[in-house]
């Protein structure tokens, strides 16, 4: 798959999203609960992100401060598998 015509700071910022939104499955039901406050909590700041940069935010920054955001709020909860092991999807549906 070829790299997209996007420029860099932009491609560093879906990578900054992409990273926020990816958190391993919980192992438990427990897990569950603090998975789900998790990504909500991530999933909002993606959206201040995407709002800011909407707005006129420079990009590069913008994923910085979502990276920061995310380093903060570190998964605490045991992984059913490792994230590592879990397939992504590309656009066309291909695994990798």
């Amino acid at each position: 798959m070829s790299t997209p015509d996007l420029p860099a700071d932009v491609r560093e910022l879906l990578a900054a999203i992409r990273d926020a939104l990816r958190l391993p499955l919980p192992a438990t039901a427990d897990d569950d609960r603090v998975h789900d406050e998790l990504l909500y909590i991530r999933a909002w700041r993606v959206r201040i992100t995407a709002d800011a940069v909407a707005g006129g935010r420079d990009a590069a920054k913008a994923a910085d401060q979502l990276r920061t955001w995310t380093a903060e709020t570190p998964v605490t909860y045991t992984a059913a598998t490792p994230l590592s092991s879990t397939p992504t999807q590309d656009i066309e549906g291909s695994d990798r």
